[in-house]
Protein backbone atom coordinates (compact mmCIF):
# COMPACT_ATOMS: atom_id res chain seq x y z
CA UNK A 1 0.00 0.00 0.00
CA UNK A 2 1.44 3.65 -0.88
CA UNK A 3 0.61 5.88 1.83
CA UNK A 4 0.39 9.49 0.36
CA UNK A 5 0.96 12.15 3.17
CA UNK A 6 -0.27 15.63 2.89
CA UNK A 7 1.39 18.04 5.85
CA UNK A 8 -0.21 20.91 6.85
CA UNK A 9 2.46 23.09 8.84
CA UNK A 10 5.74 23.87 7.77
CA UNK A 11 7.73 23.60 11.24
CA UNK A 12 9.26 21.34 13.28
CA UNK A 13 6.47 19.72 14.50
CA UNK A 14 5.40 18.98 10.95
CA UNK A 15 9.31 17.66 10.14
CA UNK A 16 8.64 15.34 12.72
CA UNK A 17 5.36 13.50 11.36
CA UNK A 18 7.01 13.69 8.13
CA UNK A 19 10.33 11.91 9.46
CA UNK A 20 7.95 9.19 11.61
CA UNK A 21 6.31 8.16 8.47
CA UNK A 22 9.24 7.93 6.19
CA UNK A 23 10.47 5.06 8.92
CA UNK A 24 7.11 3.12 8.59
CA UNK A 25 8.54 0.89 5.84
CA UNK A 26 11.15 -0.14 7.60
CA UNK A 27 8.47 -1.41 10.36
CA UNK A 28 6.94 -3.32 7.84
CA UNK A 29 7.59 -3.66 4.41
CA UNK A 30 3.77 -3.49 3.25
CA UNK A 31 3.95 -0.03 3.34
CA UNK A 32 5.17 2.70 0.54
CA UNK A 33 5.62 6.45 1.57
CA UNK A 34 5.43 8.73 -1.09
CA UNK A 35 6.66 12.28 -1.20
CA UNK A 36 5.07 14.41 1.08
CA UNK A 37 2.73 16.94 0.10
CA UNK A 38 3.14 20.37 1.76
CA UNK A 39 -0.01 22.30 1.99
CA UNK A 40 -0.41 26.05 2.87
CA UNK A 41 -2.32 27.04 6.09
CA UNK A 42 -6.00 27.72 4.79
CA UNK A 43 -5.61 25.50 1.51
CA UNK A 44 -8.69 23.88 0.93
CA UNK A 45 -8.51 19.73 1.10
CA UNK A 46 -11.22 19.13 -1.65
CA UNK A 47 -10.27 17.08 -4.29
CA UNK A 48 -6.55 16.63 -3.22
CA UNK A 49 -7.38 12.60 -2.60
CA UNK A 50 -8.52 11.74 -5.93
CA UNK A 51 -6.44 9.03 -7.25
CA UNK A 52 -4.20 8.55 -4.05
CA UNK A 53 -3.78 4.76 -2.75
CA UNK A 54 -3.92 6.05 0.49
CA UNK A 55 -4.48 9.91 1.68
CA UNK A 56 -2.82 10.34 5.10
CA UNK A 57 -3.10 14.23 6.30
CA UNK A 58 -0.59 15.19 8.88
CA UNK A 59 -2.01 18.41 10.60
CA UNK A 60 0.77 20.41 12.84
CA UNK A 61 -0.54 24.31 12.26
CA UNK A 62 -1.91 26.53 14.97
CA UNK A 63 -3.93 24.73 17.62
CA UNK A 64 -7.42 26.81 17.31
CA UNK A 65 -7.23 24.96 13.64
CA UNK A 66 -6.70 21.57 13.92
CA UNK A 67 -10.76 21.25 14.93
CA UNK A 68 -11.32 22.75 11.57
CA UNK A 69 -8.71 20.97 9.30
CA UNK A 70 -9.33 17.53 10.99
CA UNK A 71 -13.26 18.09 9.67
CA UNK A 72 -12.14 19.54 6.52
CA UNK A 73 -10.59 16.62 5.98
CA UNK A 74 -12.91 14.07 6.34
CA UNK A 75 -15.22 15.69 4.08
CA UNK A 76 -12.54 15.92 1.74
CA UNK A 77 -11.72 11.48 1.54
CA UNK A 78 -8.52 11.42 3.38
CA UNK A 79 -8.24 7.87 5.22
CA UNK A 80 -5.81 8.97 8.02
CA UNK A 81 -5.54 12.37 9.97
CA UNK A 82 -2.64 12.77 12.18
CA UNK A 83 -2.74 15.77 14.62
CA UNK A 84 -0.52 17.48 16.88
CA UNK A 85 -2.14 17.73 20.18
CA UNK A 86 -4.81 19.30 21.51
CA UNK A 87 -7.52 18.15 18.69
CA UNK A 88 -9.26 20.90 19.63
CA UNK A 89 -9.57 23.92 21.74
CA UNK A 90 -12.69 24.31 22.88
CA UNK A 91 -15.69 22.52 23.84
CA UNK A 92 -17.54 23.40 20.60
CA UNK A 93 -14.67 21.67 18.83
CA UNK A 94 -14.81 18.87 21.00
CA UNK A 95 -18.23 17.91 20.55
CA UNK A 96 -17.61 18.39 16.54
CA UNK A 97 -14.68 16.40 16.72
CA UNK A 98 -16.92 13.62 18.18
CA UNK A 99 -18.75 12.99 14.96
CA UNK A 100 -15.51 12.07 13.45
CA UNK A 101 -15.50 8.58 11.91
CA UNK A 102 -12.28 8.67 9.88
CA UNK A 103 -9.67 7.31 12.20
CA UNK A 104 -7.78 10.26 13.99
CA UNK A 105 -4.23 9.80 16.07
CA UNK A 106 -3.38 12.73 18.32
CA UNK A 107 0.65 12.72 18.24
CA UNK A 108 2.78 14.50 20.85
CA UNK A 109 5.62 15.19 18.61
CA UNK A 110 7.64 17.84 20.56
CA UNK A 111 9.29 14.91 22.11
CA UNK A 112 12.88 15.66 20.78
CA UNK A 113 12.69 19.70 21.30
CA UNK A 114 15.77 21.25 23.11
CA UNK A 115 13.67 21.88 25.86
CA UNK A 116 12.51 17.93 26.45
CA UNK A 117 16.33 17.05 25.66
CA UNK A 118 17.79 19.39 28.37
CA UNK A 119 14.87 17.78 30.87
CA UNK A 120 15.62 14.54 30.41
CA UNK A 121 19.65 15.18 31.03
CA UNK A 122 18.70 17.41 34.39
CA UNK A 123 16.45 14.29 35.10
CA UNK A 124 19.01 11.58 34.23
CA UNK A 125 21.95 13.71 35.47
CA UNK A 126 19.88 13.53 39.52
CA UNK A 127 19.79 16.90 39.26
CA UNK A 128 15.59 17.68 39.60
CA UNK A 129 15.51 14.95 42.24
CA UNK A 130 12.28 12.16 42.41
CA UNK A 131 9.81 12.99 39.65
CA UNK A 132 6.53 11.34 39.84
CA UNK A 133 4.85 11.37 36.23
CA UNK A 134 0.95 11.09 36.48
CA UNK A 135 -0.88 11.24 32.14
CA UNK A 136 -4.65 11.11 31.95
CA UNK A 137 -6.96 11.80 28.95
CA UNK A 138 -8.79 14.85 28.13
CA UNK A 139 -10.15 13.89 24.92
Amino acid sequence: MEITPFLVGSGRASQALAESLAILPLADSRFRIAPPRRLKRGQSLEGLTEGVEFPLLGISNPHALHAPTVLAAEKAGFKLIVVEKPAGVSLEQVRALREVRVPVAVAHVYRQTWGIRTLRALREGGELGDIIAIEGRYW
